[in-house]
């Protein structure tokens, strides 16, 4: 399984920035070996391995947080996942957004 995550940023407002469009990605083993785990929950446990491919060259430990706000009470859900990453994603150490009531919020940790 890979997972992409791609944005575009506006600095006026009301402004429509472009979709963001993926890149080609490079399938080459570069040698970097993750544990690896996708689970509901606040956290999952590794039982397996993945060979990382391209500028994947750090392991990810990263939490999900979705909150839905209504009525002054807050109902949240977490999707916990383990693997290879890049760089920039291991940049993005905590980033949050708020959307129609609900909170998002990811929570990365990277080792090298």
């Amino acid at each position: 399984m890979q997972l992409q995550i791609m944005y575009t940023c506006c600095r006026t407002e009301l402004c429509n920035p472009p979709r963001p469009t993926a890149g080609n990605t490079n399938t080459t083993f570069n040698g970097v070996i993750c544990p690896v785990c996708l689970s509901l929950g606040d956290s999952c446990e590794a039982t397996e391995t993945m060979s990382c491919t391209g500028l994947q060259t750090k392991c990810v430990n990263s939490i999900l947080s979705s909150t839905v706000i209504s009525d002054d009470l807050g109902v949240t859900t977490h999707m916990s996942a383990r693997g290879c990453a890049t760089r920039d994603i291991c940049d993005y150490s905590i980033s949050a957004y708020m959307q129609n009531n609900t909170l998002t919020q990811l929570d990365v940790i990277c080792t090298p």
